[in-house]
């Protein structure tokens, strides 16, 4: 799974966040959705300083990719659900291209 990119100040219950995921697609053989529930900069900012890091361009997602959600997926324990997020994701994206 790829990392976390913020969560609300380290308090799992706080259900804040965004988190990148790869998910399959057709033409590059997978894409990198991040999925949020809040963003405290713009998605422009976002990208741009991924880019000032000197991250590959395929490690940066396109600005299309991110998309927002209601809640990220806990487990019982209150950890992230992994599985559910990638699976969340590959729910929402081909919500967004039907």
């Amino acid at each position: 799974a790829w990392p976390q990119l913020r969560q609300g100040a380290g308090d799992h219950q706080s259900n804040i966040g965004s988190w990148a995921n790869p998910v399959p697609d057709e033409a590059r053989g997978e894409k990198l959705i991040v999925l949020f529930t809040e963003l405290d900069k713009d998605i422009a900012q976002i990208i741009e300083g991924l880019r000032s890091h000197g991250l590959p361009n395929l490690w940066i997602p396109r600005p299309q990719n991110f998309i927002q959600i209601d809640e990220i997926p806990l487990l019982g324990s209150g950890k992230v659900d992994l599985k559910g997020l990638k699976d969340l994701a590959i729910k929402m994206v081909e919500k967004k291209n039907a």
